[in-house]
Order: structure tokens, then C-alpha cells, then sequence
């Protein structure tokens, strides 16, 4: 991202008449310091302080983390429909997820490879509706099948059916479904 974009951005729109009119407030402090110094005028007030950095941080950690709930909730919701695996690669690490009927239950499966991040896990798993955080369990391995790859860290739980009709609600069949 163009940071110096981003900043200029910030201001907003011209809002003419109101008081809190960035761009008129910086014409008028500008003016006026221009009578009192006679070499040039500041307008260092005007950059990004360490406020405005810490905020811009947090508001990209919160598109972050609803752009990995969306995909986490599409893997699953692709799962349920057809009940194979399905996976997407990020950055750094891949994710997966699975999900599989078994005596009138579904197991949900989430696996990650070359994940090193727990808060990034924490995300991840957090992102299934309605299921609690101690819900989750590491798979060992060759559990109902599931032999996790070299590297990958598998971890499952139960999805209850409220939950599962909730993703298949909010994520229908797009254009990616087979």
C-alpha cells in the first residue's frame, strides 16, 4: 500500500461551511502562520503521527481478520456441500478444511501447513461460528482417515447442525463451487 496515498486520502472529502473541514483548516493555519514567518510555513502538524500509524495498523489487522473469516467460512461451507477438502493458500501458510459426516454428526477438520503464528491460528479457529475455542482438539493423525501431510498441523471438532446450516447460509454456491 502507497502510504503517502493512504494519508492524503485520510482527510476526506471537501465539506465547504463546516468546521471541520480539513482542507479549510489547513488554509486558514496555513495564512496565518504565513504572517508570522516570513521563511516558510509548517505544516508538519499535518502528517501522520504515531496515532494515525497505530490506528491505519489496526484498521488493516480488522480487514485481516474478516478476510480470513470469509475464507475459512467458505472452505467450510464448500466442505459441507460436498465433503471434500478444500484449501487455500495465504502468505506464508496454507489452509484447510474438510468436513465429514459420521454417525449423524460432522466432524469439521481445519489443517494448516508452515503456520508459525498462534495468533494466526487463534483467527483461524475462531473464525467458525458458534463453536468455542475449547471446542478444538489437534488431530493426532490417521482419525477417521485424516493422515496429516509432513509440516501440517490438523485440528478438528464438532460442527453442531445450527452451525453448519449458519455457514451454508451465509457462504452460498459461487462462481467457484464444482
Amino acid at each position: 500500500m502507497d502510504l503517502a496515498r493512504w494519508w492524503l486520502g485520510a482527510a476526506g472529502f471537501r465539506r465547504d461551511g463546516d468546521p471541520a473541514d480539513f482542507y479549510a483548516a489547513l488554509e486558514a493555519t496555513a495564512k496565518r502562520d504565513a504572517k508570522a514567518v516570513t521563511a516558510s510555513v509548517r505544516t508538519d502538524r499535518w502528517l501522520p503521527a504515531t496515532w494515525d500509524w497505530e490506528r491505519l495498523r489496526l484498521e488493516h489487522a480488522v480487514a485481516w481478520e474478516a478476510q480470513i473469516r470469509r475464507l475459512v467460512g467458505t472452505l467450510i461451507a464448500r466442505s459441507l456441500r460436498t465433503g471434500r477438502t478444500y484449501q487455500a493458500d495465504l502468505a506464508h501458510y496454507r489452509v484447510k478444511a474438510m468436513a465429514l459426516a459420521h454417525d449423524g454428526e460432522t466432524y469439521l477438520v481445519v489443517g494448516f501447513d508452515h503456520l508459525a503464528d498462534p495468533r494466526v491460528l487463534a483467527v483461524i479457529l475462531a473464525s467458525v461460528p458458534g463453536v468455542d475455542r475449547d471446542s478444538w482438539m489437534v488431530e493426532p493423525g490417521n482419525v477417521m482417515g485424516i493422515e496429516p501431510e509432513p509440516g501440517e498441523i490438523v485440528w478438528s471438532t464438532i460442527l453442531p447442525p445450527a452451525v453448519a446450516a449458519r455457514l451454508l447460509a451465509a457462504f452460498p454456491v459461487g462462481d467457484d463451487a464444482e
